[in-house]
């Protein structure tokens, strides 16, 4: 067994709405819809890890098994074993320990040797929380949220160590960092040559953000026409049903709808969700802009089979970098007078696949950057990054220092460029 350096929360399976930073060690959930879980599970032996609580808002916190979902409540099922801000644990819902606030150090102790799981609140035993854990199967470090709204009072903001650092207190005896696990890795050797390989990152939420007019929080959404008080926005505002749909007139097609990205996306695929069936797109194309130019990117036709309040995905097989994607409509399923499309989505890349040359094959090596057994390498994939990963780093000398007076009042510093 070794030490996992790259556990953290999963940046893939999680809730839409949560936020990760910190080499994704830290997790702000604003609600249930953001909710977070380890990137390795456990299911057999005794672990132990902390939460630092930087915000405990309507936190919380312990362990979850693969059936609880990132994007809606799971804290009253048997998906769960938890401990609450207020110190109820769940899913019963009965007093358990003391309440926890801001910049406490809760501990999680995971016997899945024998089926017990204990909390810690800096460094105090709560005692233990719950007795039949080996029900839940295979287990993750989880944290979720006590409401489904979301405001500056509920969001919780944790920072997790698994291990790969120092913990604030000391493990009980027989316990292993929560990092820790049975790491059989590999590399690629080629001409003599070791190399590691991470594939792209797919998001599994829209990379629009909800729209709340045409250009905020932040992109602009155009269309070629609205109907009413049913703006182009209401298409990307994550609001399904009559209330939040885009509307147009197809008295001229084509007819079409558009969001700018504040910098160069790449989308690899795309959501249509319907509000009314006979109001959905028949024949249209997807297309990104470059150079004065609409670069069709997707072509469907004859889609019919709409079922109102679905939605259906459609694959890009020739991706590329746009700042700018529309939704060009040219024929619509059946109505002769209106387009209505409840939501648009755009999934993409959210971290571009490379390849690592490495200058030795060590057992940290193996630890730090092999690939696991189960790592699928896409032979077609187009790798856009190349990674140098060097064991024996050159030391530098002591440099030098300039030094030039500059009187900011008579000569005004717009900028510094150091090359």
């Amino acid at each position: 067994m070794a030490l996992n350096f790259k556990t953290a929360w999963d940046a893939v399976n999680r809730g839409s709405s949560s936020t990760l930073t910190n080499g994704n060690l830290t997790a702000a959930v604003p609600n249930y819809s953001g909710n977070v879980r380890a990137t390795i599970s456990k299911f057999t032996g005794k672990w132990y890890l902390e939460y630092k609580v930087i915000t405990a808002g309507m936190g919380i916190f312990g362990i979850c098994n693969a059936n609880a979902p990132m994007n809606s409540s799971f804290s009253g099922t048997n998906n769960a074993r938890l401990y609450y801000v207020n110190g109820v644990k769940y899913p019963e819902n009965k007093a358990y320990g003391a309440s926890i606030s801001n910049g406490d150090i809760i501990s999680i102790l995971i016997d899945l040797d024998n089926g017990l799981l204990e909390f810690w609140r800096n460094g105090v035993s709560q005692g233990v929380s719950h007795t039949d854990i080996l029900s839940m199967g295979t287990i993750y470090a989880t944290v979720t949220s006590g409401t489904g709204g979301g405001s500056a009072t509920s969001l919780a903001t944790i920072e997790a160590n698994f291990g790969s650092t120092a913990f604030a207190y000391s493990m009980p005896s027989g316990y292993l960092p929560y990092a820790w696990e049975n790491i059989e890795k590999f590399l690629i050797v080629s001409d003599e040559n070791f190399m590691s390989y991470s594939p792209s990152v797919i998001s599994n939420a829209t990379l629009v953000p909800k729209m709340t007019s045409n250009t905020s929080p932040t992109g602009t959404v155009e269309a070629s026409n609205v109907w009413g008080t049913n703006y182009p926005w209401r298409a990307f505002d994550g609001i399904s049903g009559s209330s939040g749909v885009w509307m147009a007139s197809v008295a001229s097609l084509p007819t079409w709808i558009s969001y700018e990205f504040l910098n160069a996306t790449e989308v690899t695929s795309y959501a249509i969700k319907s509000s009314t069936a006979t109001r959905q797109p028949k024949n249209w194309t997807f297309e990104g802009y470059l150079d004065g130019q609409w670069i069709v990117l997707d072509k469907r036709d004859d889609v019919t089979d709409w079922v109102n309040g679905t939605k259906k995905t459609f694959s890009i097989s020739e991706s590329g970098s746009y700042k700018k994607y529309r939704l060009n409509v040219l024929l619509v399923n059946g109505d002769s007078s209106y387009l209505e499309i409840d939501e648009i989505e755009m999934y993409g890349v959210i971290d571009n696949g490379r390849i690592k040359y490495l200058s030795s094959a060590s057992e940290n090596d193996f630890i730090s950057q092999g690939l696991d057994k189960s790592t699928q390498i896409n032979l077609e994939e187009t790798l856009k990054n190349k990674e140098y990963v060097s064991n024996n780093p050159t030391v530098f000398g002591s440099g030098k220092v300039y030094k030039q007076l500059v009187d900011p009042i008579k000569t005004p510093i717009k900028s510094i460029l150091i090359s």
